[in-house]
């Protein structure tokens, strides 16, 4: 996920993020983002019935979650923003 960031920022024109840049980024994503995990797994298994597809699902949100953090605002809802994507 870190890698496809650093080409997008490089893609963008943006200087690639320093080390403490992408852990502070890391630990706002944990932080802003996992707590909705289950919920988001469970309205998955209601779209695809089954368990693996639902976790890649998930999985694929989580990934565009990460690539286009920087469009999210921090302080609004958070697991809504997580929804749509799914």
């Amino acid at each position: 996920m870190e890698d496809d960031l650093a080409l997008e920022e490089e893609f963008e024109g943006k200087p690639p993020l320093s080390e403490e840049e992408k852990q502070l980024r890391k630990i706002r994503f944990e932080r802003e983002f996992y707590p909705h995990l289950g919920a988001l797994l469970r309205f998955a298994k209601t779209l695809v019935k089954e368990e693996e597809l639902a976790q890649d699902l998930v999985q694929e949100t989580f990934i565009k979650a990460f690539r286009f953090m920087h469009y999210f605002e921090e302080g609004t809802n958070a697991k809504a923003w997580l929804f749509k994507i799914l």
